[in-house]
């Protein structure tokens, strides 16, 4: 079996170090889930560099809504997933919950961090 997954996760304030790290983490999360049962993943590239970003920017000018540029191009980019991947903090990002939004309209298989799923099973999840 074979997956490509998208990873959502929130970018408003965060460095680009902190971005990459919890990135790597998820993917890391991602292989410890499926290596197991032998799935081959494939993790989509969704993330834009701040350089790129910039050089694009400085080009183009500031006749455009940045945020919703930069959005729909995560949205060329998971309509090419099988699974979203969503990472701590997506419930405050407009990113993700868009991108959530069309996951769940169009039928995409989502993955909820454990933090939400403790929050919305405790009963179950926390069982030790």
């Amino acid at each position: 079996m074979y997956k490509n997954i998208f990873i959502s996760q929130p970018m408003t304030g965060k460095s680009e170090e902190e971005i990459l790290a919890t990135r790597q983490k998820e993917i890391d999360k991602i292989h410890q889930l499926f290596d197991a049962d032998g799935v081959e993943i494939n993790i989509i590239a969704s993330y834009i560099d701040d350089a790129t970003r910039k050089r694009f920017e400085e080009h183009i000018g500031d006749d455009v809504n940045w945020d919703i540029y930069w959005l729909s191009q995560s949205l060329k980019m998971l309509a090419t997933a099988d699974m979203i991947w969503l990472c701590d903090g997506w419930e405050y990002s407009n990113g993700c919950n868009i991108e959530l939004e069309c996951a769940t309209r169009y039928g995409i298989s989502i993955m909820y961090p454990e933090s939400t799923l403790k929050r919305v099973y405790p009963d179950i999840i926390n069982r030790e």
